[in-house]
């Protein structure tokens, strides 16, 4: 894709696209959005991808990240229509029919060796789309305790996923 080669953009979208689908799906809660967010996404990676570090992490992190920031920017713009959330990452991943998305790239096996105040706060920042400050309101807690929460999260994350 670095090389500008349509068929590798190609092979990356039939790999990838149902597991960013699904994240979209999860945090926008609308299939048309869902889509317009896979497609923004795609776009996003094809004229960014030169910014793609594999230092910094796998590329489907990095194509996560862009999906999941761009369903947040798309769930934000129609905030009002979007109030409700499941809290739980796997009733969302089975009532969005991505189980097997999330098993095969290992996402819901490694959440679910965090504590459960941390998958909590991972639900509610990465899969919900909550800002640290909405998720302190919303779970009742002082947000440097979310902060906190969070960041003792991701450590644990790249702790199980081997990076340092």
């Amino acid at each position: 894709m670095k090389a500008g080669k349509k068929a590798a953009f190609s092979t990356i979208y039939d790999k990838y696209a149902p597991s960013l689908y699904g994240i979209a799906l999860a945090i926008v809660k609308n299939e048309d959005d869902a889509k317009d967010v896979l497609q923004e996404s795609f776009v996003k990676f094809w004229m960014k991808i030169n910014s793609y570090d594999s230092n910094k992490g796998s590329f489907f992190t990095w194509m996560l990240n862009i999906t999941r920031n761009t369903a947040i920017d798309k769930y934000r713009r129609n905030k009002k229509s979007n109030k409700l959330f499941t809290s739980d990452l796997s009733a969302v991943m089975y009532s969005i029919g991505i189980e097997r998305g999330t098993d095969t790239i290992g996402l819901r096996d490694l959440i679910n060796q965090l504590s459960k105040e941390q998958i909590e706060i991972v639900n509610e920042l990465y899969f919900n789309g909550s800002t640290q400050k909405e998720a302190s309101d919303k779970l009742n807690l002082p947000l440097g305790t979310v902060k906190s929460r969070i960041r003792s999260a991701l450590k644990r994350l790249r702790e199980i996923y081997g990076i340092k």
